[in-house]
């Protein structure tokens, strides 16, 4: 409740920043157009400054460095335009100080690229170990890889995985694909992705936990498959009402372009999280729920009113999830180290 009521406020606070200047540009204000540029600006300076902390923390979200870009330049925009068009005096001495706040803002903005390290299309946090081997993943490891929505966003990372002990004593990968569905893949096939870090469960599994992983992981895919069996047969039924009308190529197109495999694709651009089929990260959180791991509230909405309010869940945003923690450099040369004395070992023994 308290995080819903945080995210109320803080949509709020933004939709009236966007209301507010819309209905200064259309004239629809008795402000003049100085006064007006000021005001606009001063609102927008301090709605960025009190989300600041925030916004640069999670400066690998494009959202959150959109949200400083664009009020910066609009605001640095009209603070210029006002210190020309108020009378001389305080008023300047107004435009002046809102010209210095914005332009701290957007040195401070560069300053804290400096903790963040570019790959692929975005960045992600400096420091990040960039594509551990397999052997260096543990189960309930989240990695977070590129591909077509990472491409598209321009993020670093847009997929997601959960490593996964199976009975065999392997690991395999668990995750949704738009043409697949819910599946397990070998864990080699992360050979083929280009980029990919990995976050870890700051709470170890316990024994319990990583018995009941592949388990409830089975349960999820069978639930998906079952869902898409009865959505294919509903599809089905409503392409043949319509089959008078409408040309056997829209069928062949829909079903290309839209395959029914129990992937979420309204999930995926609204945001929602439907209990019975996902996207990739939806249910790798889904999975760690049923197994009582604790995560942040995904997809509750612009204004934390429930799901399917334009708020898409993006594997980007695991990263500042207090329940994980990002692999490092520091765990490269931990695992390197471990790797090299039992080398050495092997070969006294």
């Amino acid at each position: 409740m308290h995080y819903r009521l945080l995210k109320f406020l803080h949509g709020t606070a933004y939709l009236a920043a966007v209301v507010v200047t819309v209905l200064w540009f259309r004239g629809l204000t008795d402000w003049r157009l100085g006064a007006g540029s000021l005001t606009v600006s001063a609102f927008w300076l301090l709605l960025t400054a009190i989300d600041l902390r925030h916004l640069f923390r999670t400066y690998f979200d494009i959202l959150s460095r959109l949200s400083v870009l664009v009020p910066l330049a609009l605001g640095l925009a009209l603070s210029v335009l006002g210190f020309f068009t108020v009378p001389e005096g305080a008023s300047q001495l107004v435009a002046v100080g809102l010209v210095c706040g914005w332009l701290l803002v957007y040195l401070r903005y560069r300053h804290n690229r400096l903790s963040f390290q570019q790959e692929g299309h975005g960045p992600l946090p400096e420091g990040s170990w960039i594509n551990p081997p397999a052997e260096a993943l543990e189960p309930g490891d989240l990695i977070l890889t590129g591909g077509m929505v990472a491409d598209t966003l321009h993020e670093s990372v847009g997929h997601s995985e959960t490593v996964v002990l199976a009975p065999d004593g392997s690991h395999v990968l668990f995750s949704s694909y738009m043409d697949r569905g819910l599946v397990f893949d070998p864990i080699s096939t992360l050979a083929a992705e280009e980029i990919y870090v990995v976050v870890r469960q700051t709470v170890p599994f316990t024994p319990v936990k990583l018995a009941l992983e592949y388990p409830l992981a089975s349960i999820m895919i069978g639930q998906s498959a079952g869902w898409a069996e009865k959505a294919k047969a509903a599809r089905d039924e409503r392409l043949r009402k319509f089959a008078w009308i409408l040309p056997q190529s829209f069928s062949t197109w829909l079903n290309r372009k839209f395959p029914i495999t129990g992937y979420d694709w309204v999930g995926m651009f609204s945001g929602r999280i439907a209990p019975d089929h996902w996207i990739c990260i939806t249910s790798n959180l889904e999975l760690f729920h049923r197994l009582g791991v604790a995560t942040k509230q995904y997809g509750v909405g612009l204004l934390g009113f429930g799901t399917g309010l334009f708020d898409p869940t993006q594997p980007v945003r695991v990263l500042n999830d207090p329940a994980f923690r990002l692999l490092t450099l520091a765990d490269k040369a931990a695992f390197e180290s471990k790797r090299e004395k039992a080398r050495i070992e092997g070969v006294k023994s």
